[in-house]
C-alpha cells in the first residue's frame, strides 16, 4: 500500500504502541498482571502527532514504528512532561 499510495504524496506506516492503560483494562486490572509500567493511551497520541509535526511522513513511509523507540527519537516524554 505504501508504494502505491507513495507517488500520491500518501504516507503509510504501521505503529506499534505500548502496552496500555485503556478504559477496558482499568475496568478490570485483576485480569491482568502488573500494569504499573503500562503508558496511557495518550502516550501514542503525543509520539503520533510528534510525527506528523517534526518528520517528512512521506519518507518513512513502509515503515513500521515502535511507539517507545519512536518516542526517544523525537524526544517525546510521558503525558505531563514537556516535550523535548
Amino acid at each position: 500500500m505504501a508504494v502505491e499510495l507513495h507517488d500520491l504524496g500518501v504516507a503509510v506506516v504501521s505503529v506499534w504502541p505500548p502496552a496500555s492503560k485503556t478504559e477496558g483494562v482499568l475496568a478490570q486490572p485483576e485480569a491482568f498482571d502488573d500494569i504499573s509500567t503500562w503508558k496511557p493511551p495518550l502516550f501514542t497520541g503525543r509520539v503520533v502527532a510528534a510525527l506528523v509535526a517534526k518528520e517528512n511522513l512521506l519518507a518513512r513511509s513502509g515503515e513500521a514504528l515502535v511507539i517507545d523507540d519512536l518516542a526517544e527519537q523525537l524526544g517525546v516524554g510521558e503525558p505531563g512532561e514537556p516535550l523535548r
